[in-house]
């Protein structure tokens, strides 16, 4: 429920917006709080249809501020309330249904992690005015983004932000399951299992069909930095 209610919080804030008068022959107005994560652009002369932009890195940070807040009270609710209810152990079935539901949601969010947290987030640190980032139901995806730093390290880190900080994720978690191993619940330990076995596996999956292949982000790295495929093939080797 609290992440019902954190989600819920985000998309609500659609209901506050201000506009911005920078450019006269426009009217743009941003809805979101505390970060506008929704842009409506509408040209005035000549009229055009309204455009609209999803401004994702925003959004993000506005979904872990609500998620944050909704923890937080839900955290107060458990912990004033006096009596516990002691509810039956679940089934087999629904606890293996449960792991196999973990494992393919997780994939569709490592997916969101590389694109997001990878490259969206290093495109936007060097400058990017806009990203877009689009996750599949079969888990593949892509991130665009435009107003770039021309610098070549802005492009190089913006490429392989994906892999690069993935992976560094996926390693934290797996750290933090080994620490605490056979600690909470096995729902919680299953999503945190999935999440990082994904995040640790795809990334050199990546380099090495990018290497073998000649696509993708290792293929894009290539050209901007001359390395051969075979270093990503050595690498991607070395991760697994």
């Amino acid at each position: 429920m609290s992440i019902i209610f954190g989600l819920c919080f985000a998309i609500s804030t659609l209901g506050y917006s201000e506009s911005d008068p920078a450019i006269p022959s426009l009217k743009v107005v941003r809805y979101g709080f505390p970060m506008t994560w929704l842009k409506a652009t509408t040209t005035i002369l000549p009229p055009s249809p309204t455009q609209y932009t999803v401004l994702w890195f925003e959004l993000f940070v506005d979904i872990i501020s609500y998620l944050t807040l909704s923890s937080i009270v839900s955290f107060i609710i458990i912990k004033t309330k006096r009596q516990q209810e002691v509810s039956p152990k679940p089934s087999l079935g629904v606890r293996f249904l449960f792991i196999m539901l973990m494992a393919y949601f997780t994939k569709l969010l490592t997916c969101g992690v590389h694109e997001l947290l990878g490259h969206g987030l290093w495109a936007w640190i060097f400058g990017a005015d806009k990203v877009e980032v689009y996750v599949s139901w079969l888990g593949f995806g892509y991130c665009r983004w435009q107003g770039i730093s021309e610098s070549p390290i802005a492009s190089v880190m913006a490429t392989a932000g994906g892999i690069m900080n993935t992976f560094i994720i996926g390693a934290a978690i797996l750290t933090f399951l080994f620490w605490t191993r056979r600690k909470g619940s096995i729902y919680l330990r299953s999503f945190l299992f999935w999440l990082e076995f994904w995040a640790m596996t795809t990334q050199p999956s990546y380099l090495l069909l990018g290497g073998f292949a000649g696509e993708g982000d290792p293929w894009a790295l290539h050209l901007l930095t001359g390395i051969p495929l075979s270093f990503f093939v050595l690498l991607g080797l070395g991760l697994f």
